[in-house]
């Protein structure tokens, strides 16, 4: 692992070059690999390449190990290779992942719509795709590459101390996004009326 000067940390360059090196050897029809796209996760030493596939979407794209291979060396090909397969199978599915993404999203304004028409203040912020390992999304069959990659609804909900905070709804099936969100906006509904019984009271106080 390396550190910069400012103490942020950053995957081997070797390892990008080595991912670059294999992309010209295999079929990725102009798949391109950006150096700015790869950093370390800031939770752990996982090597994630932060893929962007369209203007608004990116996808992270993680490894099986974290970024100290000492005494897996043997283990750095494979990782290189399915890098360099799940990029491809990226650039050949873009169109599926963001029909994916907006069918997510449309779904889940409408139903987020539906709840705040019986006055629970549930706020959508926006659709992510959750960190997909490199090693499920290079498999050689596009189909099932791609159905490891999930959709992620970020809510803006209201907590328990009535300070706004944002979740994240894991979706697999856009057309299960009502059951997906339902558990937050009952939720939400349950932290409202808490927040207007407590102003009640006080109001009743003085």
């Amino acid at each position: 692992m390396k550190f910069d000067p400012f103490g942020r940390k950053e995957i081997p360059r070797s390892f990008i070059m080595e991912v670059q090196g294999r992309l010209r050897t295999i079929p990725a029809d102009g798949v391109t690999l950006r150096s700015e796209w790869c950093r370390l996760s800031a939770d752990d030493d996982n090597f994630t390449f932060n893929v962007p596939v369209s203007a608004d979407l990116v996808l992270p794209l993680r490894a099986r190990y974290d970024s100290d291979l000492t005494g897996r060396e043997a283990e750095l090909p494979q990782e290189i290779d399915d890098f360099a397969r799940a990029l491809v199978n990226i650039s050949r599915g873009r169109d599926k992942l963001i029909g994916y993404a907006k069918s997510v999203r449309d779904g889940a304004i409408r139903e987020i719509e539906k709840v705040r028409a019986g006055g629970v203040d549930l706020r959508f912020e926006r659709v992510s795709f959750k960190p997909t390992l490199a090693h499920f999304l290079g498999q050689d069959d596009l189909a099932e590459a791609l159905s490891f990659v999930m959709a992620q609804v970020h809510l803006s909900v209201l907590q328990p101390d009535f300070r706004r905070e944002t979740m994240c709804v894991l979706v697999e099936d856009a057309e299960d996004i009502s059951d997906d969100i339902r558990p937050f906006a009952e939720e939400q509904e349950e932290n409202q009326l808490s927040l207007d019984r407590q102003q009640s009271e006080e109001a009743n106080s003085m």
